[in-house]
């Protein structure tokens, strides 16, 4: 065959193909429509289509709440961390305050002590 033989064949056959492919969609539709499966096929796909609207919605309130939970866990985590370090402050201090009370206490000790020998010696000067 010649170059423009082929193009002419090929032409041919890209048109046969388009027009059996035609007539087979048409026939497709007519069965459809005279069957009234259209309407049913329909619904079922709208239905489907609702569906999947709710998931999505679905899905965006859960993104959305855990969003906010990381958000909140965030605060959390710096507020612990805040609770921590006052801890830990607070146990500075108590352990200053009983040091503190130890010193006061031996001091108080001795001073307790000392009065003791003097109201003996009191009493020895007075008897």
């Amino acid at each position: 065959m010649q170059p423009d033989g082929k193009n002419r064949a090929f032409k041919y056959i890209k048109a046969k193909r388009i027009n059996d492919r035609t007539k087979a969609g048409m026939l497709a539709a007519e069965r459809l429509i005279q069957d009234g499966d259209w309407k049913r096929q329909l619904e079922s796909a709208n239905a489907v289509y609702n569906e999947i609207q709710a998931e999505r919605n679905s899905v965006e309130q859960m993104n959305q709440s855990a969003s906010r939970a990381c958000s909140t866990l965030g605060e959390i985590t710096d507020i612990v961390k805040g609770l921590q370090l006052e801890g830990e402050v607070g146990q500075e201090q108590l352990s200053k305050c009983k040091a503190h009370k130890s010193a006061k206490y031996e001091l108080l000790e001795e001073k307790r002590a000392e009065l003791k020998d003097l109201l003996q010696k009191l009493r020895a000067v007075e008897e």
